[in-house]
Protein backbone atom coordinates (compact mmCIF):
# COMPACT_ATOMS: atom_id res chain seq x y z
CA UNK A 1 0.00 0.00 0.00
CA UNK A 2 1.40 3.51 -1.00
CA UNK A 3 1.90 6.40 1.66
CA UNK A 4 -1.30 8.20 -0.12
CA UNK A 5 -3.62 5.11 0.10
CA UNK A 6 -2.36 4.45 3.90
CA UNK A 7 -3.53 8.16 4.91
CA UNK A 8 -6.62 7.51 2.70
CA UNK A 9 -7.25 4.52 4.39
CA UNK A 10 -6.62 6.63 7.71
CA UNK A 11 -8.77 8.88 7.10
CA UNK A 12 -12.06 7.33 6.00
CA UNK A 13 -11.23 5.00 9.56
CA UNK A 14 -13.63 6.95 11.71
CA UNK A 15 -15.74 8.62 8.85
CA UNK A 16 -19.45 9.03 9.63
CA UNK A 17 -22.36 7.66 7.30
CA UNK A 18 -23.68 10.72 6.26
CA UNK A 19 -20.37 12.28 5.73
CA UNK A 20 -19.56 9.51 3.84
CA UNK A 21 -22.70 9.47 1.77
CA UNK A 22 -22.55 13.37 1.18
CA UNK A 23 -18.85 12.99 -0.28
CA UNK A 24 -19.73 10.24 -2.36
CA UNK A 25 -22.69 11.93 -3.96
CA UNK A 26 -21.35 15.19 -4.50
CA UNK A 27 -17.77 13.00 -6.20
CA UNK A 28 -20.85 11.23 -8.38
CA UNK A 29 -22.10 14.67 -9.25
CA UNK A 30 -19.24 16.18 -10.37
CA UNK A 31 -18.08 12.97 -12.35
CA UNK A 32 -20.17 13.42 -14.38
CA UNK A 33 -20.37 16.79 -14.70
CA UNK A 34 -16.73 16.12 -16.39
CA UNK A 35 -14.53 17.55 -13.23
CA UNK A 36 -11.95 15.35 -12.71
CA UNK A 37 -12.70 14.04 -9.06
CA UNK A 38 -10.37 12.32 -6.10
CA UNK A 39 -10.74 11.41 -2.77
CA UNK A 40 -8.60 11.91 0.58
CA UNK A 41 -6.11 13.82 -0.97
CA UNK A 42 -2.86 14.82 1.12
CA UNK A 43 -2.99 18.35 0.99
CA UNK A 44 -0.64 20.62 3.33
CA UNK A 45 -0.39 18.67 5.99
CA UNK A 46 -4.25 17.57 6.12
CA UNK A 47 -6.36 15.10 4.42
CA UNK A 48 -9.05 16.45 1.77
CA UNK A 49 -12.56 14.90 1.38
CA UNK A 50 -12.48 15.69 -2.07
CA UNK A 51 -10.75 17.39 -4.63
CA UNK A 52 -12.43 18.30 -7.68
CA UNK A 53 -10.18 20.04 -10.84
CA UNK A 54 -8.36 21.63 -8.45
CA UNK A 55 -10.71 22.45 -5.96
CA UNK A 56 -10.52 21.47 -2.27
CA UNK A 57 -14.27 20.27 -1.14
CA UNK A 58 -14.86 19.63 3.02
CA UNK A 59 -17.82 17.95 4.43
CA UNK A 60 -18.54 19.14 8.07
CA UNK A 61 -20.98 17.34 10.06
CA UNK A 62 -19.33 17.70 13.61
CA UNK A 63 -18.53 19.93 15.70
CA UNK A 64 -16.49 23.37 13.75
CA UNK A 65 -14.27 24.41 16.68
CA UNK A 66 -11.12 23.05 15.50
CA UNK A 67 -11.97 23.46 12.18
CA UNK A 68 -10.83 26.95 11.57
CA UNK A 69 -7.17 26.51 11.84
CA UNK A 70 -7.30 23.73 8.78
CA UNK A 71 -9.56 26.39 6.67
CA UNK A 72 -7.48 29.43 7.89
CA UNK A 73 -4.20 27.14 6.55
CA UNK A 74 -5.93 25.89 3.27
CA UNK A 75 -7.11 29.16 1.97
CA UNK A 76 -3.91 30.53 1.73
CA UNK A 77 -2.73 28.68 -1.38
CA UNK A 78 -6.11 26.93 -2.84
CA UNK A 79 -9.79 27.42 -3.62
CA UNK A 80 -11.57 25.63 -1.03
CA UNK A 81 -15.54 25.01 -0.29
CA UNK A 82 -16.71 23.47 2.80
CA UNK A 83 -20.12 21.85 2.85
CA UNK A 84 -22.44 21.93 5.59
CA UNK A 85 -25.90 19.72 5.99
CA UNK A 86 -28.63 20.60 8.11
CA UNK A 87 -30.73 18.19 8.63
CA UNK A 88 -34.68 19.70 7.54
CA UNK A 89 -36.01 16.37 8.65
CA UNK A 90 -34.74 13.35 10.75
CA UNK A 91 -36.13 9.78 10.88
CA UNK A 92 -35.44 7.94 13.93
CA UNK A 93 -35.30 4.69 14.17
CA UNK A 94 -34.62 3.52 17.87
CA UNK A 95 -33.87 0.02 19.53
CA UNK A 96 -34.48 -0.51 23.01
CA UNK A 97 -33.86 -4.21 24.29
CA UNK A 98 -35.37 -5.92 21.37
CA UNK A 99 -38.19 -3.30 20.60
CA UNK A 100 -37.96 -1.43 17.63
CA UNK A 101 -39.40 1.98 16.82
CA UNK A 102 -39.39 4.67 13.95
CA UNK A 103 -40.81 7.94 14.34
CA UNK A 104 -40.07 12.10 13.17
CA UNK A 105 -38.22 13.58 15.06
CA UNK A 106 -40.07 17.17 16.46
CA UNK A 107 -37.00 18.95 15.41
CA UNK A 108 -36.19 20.62 11.94
CA UNK A 109 -33.49 22.34 11.37
CA UNK A 110 -33.62 25.90 8.89
CA UNK A 111 -31.01 28.10 6.64
CA UNK A 112 -30.08 30.18 9.34
CA UNK A 113 -28.35 27.20 11.32
CA UNK A 114 -25.67 27.91 9.01
CA UNK A 115 -24.78 30.33 11.42
CA UNK A 116 -23.13 28.09 13.80
CA UNK A 117 -21.03 27.27 11.46
CA UNK A 118 -20.10 30.89 10.75
CA UNK A 119 -19.43 32.31 13.80
CA UNK A 120 -16.67 30.49 14.02
CA UNK A 121 -14.67 31.83 10.97
CA UNK A 122 -17.11 34.46 9.23
CA UNK A 123 -13.99 36.52 7.71
CA UNK A 124 -13.33 33.90 5.52
CA UNK A 125 -16.07 35.07 3.36
CA UNK A 126 -14.43 38.15 2.37
CA UNK A 127 -11.82 35.58 0.68
CA UNK A 128 -12.37 34.84 -3.07
CA UNK A 129 -10.85 31.55 -3.14
CA UNK A 130 -13.22 30.10 0.28
CA UNK A 131 -16.91 29.42 -0.12
CA UNK A 132 -19.94 27.48 2.21
CA UNK A 133 -22.26 25.54 0.53
CA UNK A 134 -25.39 24.36 3.12
CA UNK A 135 -27.62 21.47 2.03
CA UNK A 136 -30.96 20.82 3.52
CA UNK A 137 -31.16 17.45 4.03
CA UNK A 138 -33.57 14.41 4.91
CA UNK A 139 -31.55 12.23 7.42
CA UNK A 140 -32.08 8.77 9.17
CA UNK A 141 -30.93 8.54 12.38
CA UNK A 142 -30.43 4.92 13.94
CA UNK A 143 -29.78 4.87 17.97
CA UNK A 144 -30.46 2.86 20.90
CA UNK A 145 -31.02 2.97 25.06
CA UNK A 146 -27.99 2.90 26.81
CA UNK A 147 -28.80 1.98 30.49
CA UNK A 148 -25.55 3.53 31.63
CA UNK A 149 -25.94 6.72 30.09
CA UNK A 150 -26.63 9.92 32.31
CA UNK A 151 -25.69 8.46 35.67
CA UNK A 152 -27.14 5.13 34.65
CA UNK A 153 -31.08 6.68 34.28
CA UNK A 154 -30.63 5.78 30.54
CA UNK A 155 -30.47 7.75 27.16
CA UNK A 156 -30.30 7.42 23.66
CA UNK A 157 -27.00 6.71 22.13
CA UNK A 158 -26.69 7.67 18.63
CA UNK A 159 -24.86 4.61 15.99
CA UNK A 160 -25.13 6.07 12.38
CA UNK A 161 -26.57 8.96 10.68
CA UNK A 162 -27.33 8.50 7.07
CA UNK A 163 -28.38 10.97 4.14
CA UNK A 164 -31.54 9.95 2.79
CA UNK A 165 -31.61 12.99 0.29
CA UNK A 166 -30.80 16.67 -0.43
CA UNK A 167 -32.97 18.88 -0.82
CA UNK A 168 -32.14 22.80 -1.25
CA UNK A 169 -28.94 23.99 -1.42
CA UNK A 170 -27.43 27.40 -0.96
CA UNK A 171 -23.88 28.72 -1.34
CA UNK A 172 -22.39 31.53 0.25
CA UNK A 173 -19.55 33.36 -0.88
CA UNK A 174 -19.06 37.18 0.25
CA UNK A 175 -20.87 39.31 2.42
CA UNK A 176 -23.48 39.96 0.20
CA UNK A 177 -24.65 36.72 -0.08
CA UNK A 178 -25.37 36.56 4.05
CA UNK A 179 -28.46 38.69 3.14
CA UNK A 180 -30.73 35.97 1.49
CA UNK A 181 -30.96 34.76 5.38
CA UNK A 182 -33.04 37.88 5.37
CA UNK A 183 -36.43 38.24 3.46
CA UNK A 184 -35.28 41.86 3.35
CA UNK A 185 -31.87 44.45 3.45
CA UNK A 186 -32.76 46.76 5.79
CA UNK A 187 -33.00 50.15 4.49
CA UNK A 188 -32.60 52.14 7.62
CA UNK A 189 -30.59 51.98 11.49
CA UNK A 190 -31.54 48.30 12.77
CA UNK A 191 -30.82 46.19 15.66
CA UNK A 192 -30.53 42.47 15.86
CA UNK A 193 -34.31 42.33 16.29
CA UNK A 194 -35.13 43.43 13.35
CA UNK A 195 -32.43 41.12 11.69
CA UNK A 196 -34.18 38.39 13.56
CA UNK A 197 -37.91 39.61 12.38
CA UNK A 198 -36.43 39.59 8.69
CA UNK A 199 -35.12 36.32 9.14
CA UNK A 200 -38.37 34.53 11.25
CA UNK A 201 -35.80 33.51 13.65
CA UNK A 202 -35.34 34.11 17.41
CA UNK A 203 -32.97 37.14 18.51
CA UNK A 204 -30.56 35.01 19.20
CA UNK A 205 -30.04 34.32 15.61
CA UNK A 206 -30.31 37.61 14.36
CA UNK A 207 -27.34 38.40 16.85
CA UNK A 208 -25.23 35.65 15.33
CA UNK A 209 -25.84 37.00 11.41
CA UNK A 210 -24.87 40.81 13.02
CA UNK A 211 -21.84 38.95 14.60
CA UNK A 212 -21.03 37.48 10.80
CA UNK A 213 -21.61 40.56 9.05
CA UNK A 214 -19.97 43.16 11.46
CA UNK A 215 -16.52 41.00 11.03
CA UNK A 216 -17.25 41.27 7.38
CA UNK A 217 -17.16 44.76 7.83
CA UNK A 218 -20.71 45.06 5.92
CA UNK A 219 -22.58 46.64 8.59
CA UNK A 220 -21.14 49.38 11.00
CA UNK A 221 -22.15 49.88 14.42
CA UNK A 222 -23.91 53.67 14.41
CA UNK A 223 -25.04 53.99 17.96
CA UNK A 224 -27.45 52.48 20.27
CA UNK A 225 -31.10 52.64 21.71
CA UNK A 226 -32.04 51.79 25.47
CA UNK A 227 -29.83 48.53 25.74
CA UNK A 228 -29.84 47.52 21.95
CA UNK A 229 -26.81 48.45 19.54
CA UNK A 230 -28.09 49.99 16.23
CA UNK A 231 -26.45 48.78 13.05
CA UNK A 232 -26.35 50.68 9.51
CA UNK A 233 -25.83 48.52 5.95
CA UNK A 234 -22.39 49.87 4.28
CA UNK A 235 -22.57 50.82 1.26
CA UNK A 236 -20.23 50.76 -1.75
Amino acid sequence: MSVTDQASAIGTLNESDLHRDLKHLYGQELSRAGHCVDYEVPCEGYLIDLVANGRLIEFQTGSFAQLKTKLRRLVKAHSVTLVVPVAEETRLIGYRGDKETRRRSPLRGSPHDVLDALVSFPDLLALPQFSLELVMTVEETERYWNPRLRRRRGGWQVMARRLVETRDRLRFCGAESLWQLCSAVPADDFDTQTLATAMNAPRSTGQKLAYCLRALDAIELVGKRGNAMRYRVRRS
